[in-house]
């Protein structure tokens, strides 16, 4: 398995919609992202799904499987203003700040904004046979990160930037059935599980906080190979159309022919996808043409984009990735013609 192949795949899912044009943190479509594999905590009011499920066939004589399940965890990035500025910040500062989108301190532009940490659950190697007929449940917590930033002008405190994380769990269930000799039917199911946390504060009441986004998961496999969800060969055509996904939907990942790994993501790929060559990196946003981003990119003000610069490190890559190109490589982004 070419798993760095794999991994470009993956990290294309995992950041799809992380931020979208024009890449700032005031545009409206910008205030609420990750609309693709979202779990909700289980019993959320919005009834949204916590679970998501996938379904394949391996093939072989006593294979293994390794799971991996990677998604964003979120983490709140908030600004407040002091009503007036201090020397030294009180206990109950929230009492005499408010919220802002953004602030200029000193040349600084620090906007409100939700940041996001990768998270990665690499399960054991299993023996399919050994698992045959029975389950694997296995529960991961991930803990709260939370820090002040204190915003100063002429010795005083004005402002904060307040980072919280809150905790969530997630349940993976792996099971497997043989269906024939040589032939099983491999099942990943993972759930949201975290106990839904009361807000601490007026700040605190998005049950957003809590999801796993854009959630998606690797299979690999030694001693065997995966059958393709599009195109399976006519005798376990059958056995496929009965496989059940939901949420996910997995393709044959890596370099072709290769049947050792399967990527399973929220959104519908074909069998064995690939970056396009004349990328030269993410723009985010919904599976957009890199010329005509990055073209727009260019023609923003200065003003928009000293705001993109500060929404966070990855925007602040897309703008000095965009304004170094030359003009060979932005040719480059136009296209290409091939003899087939």
């Amino acid at each position: 398995m070419n798993i760095e192949r794999v991994k470009q795949i993956a990290d294309a899912v995992l950041y799809e919609g992380y931020i979208l044009y024009p890449y700032r943190a005031s545009a409206i479509k910008n205030q609420k992202r990750y609309h693709f594999g979202t779990l909700y905590p289980a019993g959320n009011r919005a009834g949204e799904p916590s679970t998501m499920r996938t379904e394949c066939l391996v093939i072989g004589e006593t294979p293994t499987v390794n799971v991996t399940v990677r998604f964003l965890h979120l983490l709140n990035r908030d600004v407040f203003e002091l009503e007036i500025p201090v020397e030294r910040l009180p206990e109950d500062w929230e009492l005499h700040a408010h919220r802002v989108a953004s602030m200029d301190v000193d040349g600084t532009l620090y906007q409100t904004w939700q940041e996001a940490i990768e998270r990665e659950i690499v399960g054991p190697i299993q023996p399919l046979c050994e698992l045959g007929g029975c389950h694997s449940h296995d529960v991961y917590s991930f803990g709260i990160d939370s820090g002040l930033q204190l915003l100063t002008r002429d010795g005083h405190c004005v402002g904060l930037v307040r980072r919280s994380q809150a905790m969530i769990g997630v349940g993976v269930k792996t099971a497997c059935v043989a269906l024939e000799d040589r032939v099983f039917q491999l099942t990943v199911e993972l759930q949201n599980i975290s106990e839904m946390a009361m807000p601490s504060s007026a700040y605190q009441e998005d049950p957003f906080d809590q999801v796993l986004a854009s959630t998606h998961i690797i299979l690999g496999v030694d001693g065997g190979e995966f059958v393709s969800a599009i195109d399976p060969p006519p005798e376990y055509a059958d056995r496929v159309a009965a496989c059940e996904n939901r949420g996910l939907w997995p393709v044959l990942a890596g370099i072709e022919p290769d049947r050792g790994c399967m990527l399973a993501a929220p959104i519908i790929l074909y069998d064995y996808p690939q970056i396009a060559s004349q990328s030269s990196g993410d723009f985010f946003d919904g599976t957009e043409i890199d010329e005509m981003l990055a073209l727009r990119v260019m023609t923003m003000t200065d003003q928009e984009k000293m705001e993109m610069r500060n929404v966070d490190e990855r925007a602040r890559q897309i703008l000095n990735r965009t304004e170094s190109m030359s003009s060979a490589q932005m040719m480059n982004l136009h296209g290409s013609s091939k003899v087939t």
